[in-house]
């Protein structure tokens, strides 16, 4: 894959993907979990990143690993052995949670 920034892009999904590894941010969100659908078809192996690592992990039908935010240790390691990161979590602008 192309590292976002160097020839203009991410990864193009669409066409098949080079992502074996990757880490999700916000992969219980509505783009997040299509997202880890997209990825987990392609045969990436997925670890998501949630408040809560028990309830992120049984979001998917499909196996992934799960780390909460507040494992520090847990979260270091899933970046450093991810080939690709995907930050989609986000705080709410509204306050509450969308």
């Amino acid at each position: 894959h192309v590292p976002f920034g160097a020839g203009g892009g991410l990864p193009d999904l669409r066409q098949g993907s080079s992502v074996n590894r990757a880490t999700v941010t916000g992969a219980t969100g509505l783009i997040g979990r299509e997202l880890c659908k997209r990825l987990h078809s392609q045969g990436a192996s997925l670890t998501v990143v949630g408040r809560d690592a028990e309830r992120a992990k049984a979001a998917f039908t499909f196996p992934v690993q799960a780390v909460a935010w507040s494992d520090s240790d847990g979260l270091r390691h899933a970046v450093r052995e991810a080939d690709t990161v995907f930050h989609l979590a986000g705080e709410s602008v509204a306050g509450k949670r969308w």
